[in-house]
């Protein structure tokens, strides 16, 4: 039953969202306004239904079965032909968290890495798939070159095209950068990269808010400048990710910089006089929802479920860990009904929602419905060129944002049926594919993380 003060709580906010959104104001505007409440108030935001917890008396449907076990749908690893030429290039979002470095450290931990995160997920309702966990890379070290070889071999076996790590830069100061530097020092490491700038604060809450930072960021002209110095190098490089022949470099938040218009012009203005050129600038729509063009940058990426308002449907899940709040990802909130807009869009697809081992009263329970996936890569492919930029982003690889348990993206082939190599799901933050479902192509390890499909 619903307290008193709840039920004030939630009609309070119910009015403050509803004058919010009647207020008029430019998007940009309304996007830093939404997250200095989220920064400030997060207090206010009502909790959602409780689910049924299992009576004492009531035994579970099904019996709980080892996280080593094959899933349903499991299908062996194989090998096909893939369509030539591909109909777009597969991106996949790639964590560089599966490596040890001092600070996490000294956060976390001695020998903290996104593995002890992935281990310690447990199902929050009945028929939720975890821990998941890895298969044929195991638990593997991304400071050893010979593990992104075998990544980059899976992913081009899975129509996977280009992968896109995040990249944490603080100031001058970068953390988890070791991967990003073996790609660029080792040429046989071919698959082509490109860069996201993870440009928010590091919290102990893992989603970048104000509160508890770990280390945070300084944005200001000299930080733009130092930053695009710092990565001319990839930028330069051959087998860096190009959308009609310019660099794509992408920012994850580009609500945090204090004037995005200049930071693109200063960017531009030193890319062309250093003999780099034109470059293409993206934003990731994590938060933002601007039209790109208003903030000097090229195109949005994509990124579901974030900027989605999820149903929650706790009342119908058999909860084994309460209090927890389930959302779904299905129906009216899947990504193919937001590309209708007609702002620059690189579309993404994701395959399986991750949840927050941090947050344990949240989940996303996606729907990885093979022909629901199978009709948000077509429609995305028949966009126009010039719409998506060649690229279709999957969100993702197999990366997930730090702190989270559940596997990022997969590869999937629209030709599948005829040979080809694909994945029995698609998922959302590059590991391989899992014990559980080997056939998504390289992803976190189903819980581990290389590339969020620019295609998370």
């Amino acid at each position: 039953m619903t307290s008193p003060r709840a039920f004030v709580q939630r009609c309070l906010f119910s009015l403050l969202r509803a004058g919010f959104r009647l207020t008029p104001m430019r998007t940009s505007t309304r996007d830093r306004l939404r997250q200095r409440f989220l920064d400030r108030h997060s207090g206010l935001i009502p909790s959602g239904p409780r689910g049924q917890a299992p009576a004492t008396t009531q035994m579970e449907r099904r019996a709980r079965a080892h996280a080593g076990g094959r899933a349903i749908g499991y299908m062996p690893h194989r090998t096909g032909t893939l369509p030539n030429p591909m109909p777009a290039t597969l991106v996949a979002f790639y964590l560089p968290q599966f490596h040890p470095i001092a600070e996490n450290d000294a956060w976390w931990g001695e020998g903290f890495t996104e593995w002890r995160n992935v281990t310690r997920a447990l199902p929050q309702f009945e028929g939720h798939a975890q821990p998941r966990l890895p298969a044929d890379l195991g638990y593997y070290d991304l400071r050893q070159s010979e593990v992104m070889r075998q990544q980059m071999r899976l992913a081009r076996e899975y129509g996977i095209g280009a992968f896109c790590s995040y990249f944490y830069w603080f100031a001058g100061k970068t953390l988890l950068e070791t991967p990003l530097q073996q790609w660029l020092a080792d040429p046989t490491l071919d698959l082509p990269m490109c860069l996201c700038w993870a440009n928010e604060n590091w919290s102990r809450r893992w989603d970048g808010r104000g509160d508890d930072i770990l280390i945070g960021q300084q944005h200001s002209v000299d930080d733009d400048l130092a930053f695009i110095a710092h990565v001319a190098p990839y930028l330069v490089d051959p087998r860096y990710l190009r959308v009609h022949g310019k660099p794509l470099l992408l920012v994850y938040r580009p609500g945090l910089l204090p004037d995005p218009n200049d930071t693109a012009r200063r960017w531009r203005e030193w890319c062309r006089a250093h003999d780099i050129g034109e470059i293409a600038l993206a934003y990731v729509q994590s938060f933002d929802r601007v039209d790109p063009r208003d903030i000097g940058f090229d195109v949005a990426v994509d990124f579901p479920p974030n900027n989605r308002t999820l149903p929650p449907i706790t009342a119908r899940q058999k909860l084994l860990n309460p209090p927890t709040v389930v959302t779904s990802t299905t129906g009216a909130n899947w990504p193919g009904n937001r590309w209708r807009k007609p702002t620059p869009l690189i579309r993404a697809i994701p395959v399986s929602i991750r949840h927050g081992t941090t947050n344990p009263g949240a989940v996303a329970r996606a729907a990885c419905l093979r022909t629901r996936h199978r009709a948000a890569i077509a429609t995305g492919c028949a966009m126009p060129l010039a719409q998506q930029n060649g690229a279709l982003p999957r969100n993702r690889w197999s990366s997930s944002t730090p702190g989270t348990s559940g596997p990022k993206a997969r590869c999937w082939n629209p030709t599948r049926g005829s040979g080809t190599p694909g994945c029995t799901r698609l998922a959302k933050r590059c590991s391989l594919p899992s014990r559980r479902a080997r056939t998504r192509a390289p992803a976190r390890c189903c819980t581990s993380g290389i590339p969020n499909c620019l295609t998370s």
